[in-house]
């Protein structure tokens, strides 16, 4: 990104599996103009890291559209979605023409990508404090059967 004062919406998202495959949960940090929130989900049947990671990007990427979509009316607004998982951003820029595996979620996320304007971005894992939330929710959410979450302001 350059030095000029570009509107942005910055995303960070997780996923994770207490087991592998097992119960899941799957957290995201969306921060847009001086406003962060952050939000996490628990899947409670049998699933695989892979999923929790799509489903955190899925999630995250339908808020981001709805939320610009509520407040500027431009979907066009850059949405750069930081992951530590290079399986979710391998796909997203396009490196797996064919997926087996997960095929839905992938289908799902393409959709939403064709309608904004994404940035997929592979760091660290645990990279950011924005990370560090989002792998503590996911982690807390596969682990606790009574995990109930809302969006909030952070």
């Amino acid at each position: 990104m350059n030095n000029t004062k570009e509107k942005c919406v910055i995303v960070h998202v997780d996923g994770a599996c207490s087991g592998n495959p097992g119960f899941g949960g799957w957290a995201y940090v969306i921060k847009y103009n001086d406003v962060t929130v952050a939000m996490a989900g628990r899947e409670d049947t049998t699933t695989t890291n892979s999923r929790m990671e799509l489903t955190a990007a899925l999630k995250a990427l339908n808020r981001c559209i709805k939320i610009l979509s509520i407040k500027d009316r431009d979907i066009n607004t850059p949405i750069h979605i930081h992951s530590d998982s290079r399986y979710v951003v391998n796909i997203m820029n396009g490196m797996f023409k064919k997926i087996n595996v997960n095929n839905d979620l992938v289908l799902d996320i393409r959709a939403a990508n064709k309608n904004a304007n994404v940035t997929w971005i592979q760091v660290p894992r645990n990279s950011t404090e924005q990370m560090e939330v989002c792998d503590n929710l996911a982690k807390e959410a596969s682990k606790k059967p009574e995990f109930k979450w809302e969006e909030k302001v952070i």
